[in-house]
């Protein structure tokens, strides 16, 4: 699992080198092997333009800059959202990890890779749990002063 700790900036940074990536793909088709998503969700090598057309059978809440969006979600202020991108960011083994869960919000960001659509969708999940997790660590409550049974939450999360 990779965790950095960055603000909104470096998602967006992220975002423009995949666009780059792609973009350098189209022109040199032969650098790496492009692929879609079948019925049964799973990832089938494919040529561009046998990409193109899948992509232009999307549902436009599905289209991304990073792939096909699978699943969004959010968590008191951070975004987790899953994708299937069309070229793999690496490789687990001999199988290419096509999908990718980032969890985004201020001073978080959160990227987690996988080689199949059933382990990413289970990955978006289990970081769902973690951060609701990790939510209820950080509130507490106390009594103001004032009257025993008014309860104040706040945000302990040190800065």
């Amino acid at each position: 699992m990779q965790s950095l700790h960055k603000g909104d900036g470096y998602v967006e940074e992220y975002y423009v080198n995949v666009q780059h990536h792609l973009r350098k793909y189209k022109g040199n088709q032969m650098s790496q092997q492009l692929y879609m998503l079948d019925e049964d969700n799973q990832a089938i090598p494919v040529s561009w333009g046998k990409y193109e057309e899948w992509e232009s059978c999307l549902n436009r809440s599905e289209k991304s800059v990073l792939g096909k969006k699978l699943r969004s979600d959010t968590v008191g202020n951070t975004n987790v959202t899953t994708f299937f991108m069309s070229t793999p960011i690496g490789f687990y083994g001999r199988k290419p990890q096509l999908w990718v869960t980032i969890a985004s919000g201020p001073d978080l960001f959160i990227e987690r890779v996988y080689s199949s659509h059933r382990a990413a969708i289970s990955g978006h999940l289990a970081q769902i749990r973690d951060l609701k997790k990790s939510n209820k660590k950080r509130v507490r409550t106390f009594t103001d002063g004032l009257s025993p049974k008014k309860m104040v939450a706040f945000d302990c999360h040190p800065n």
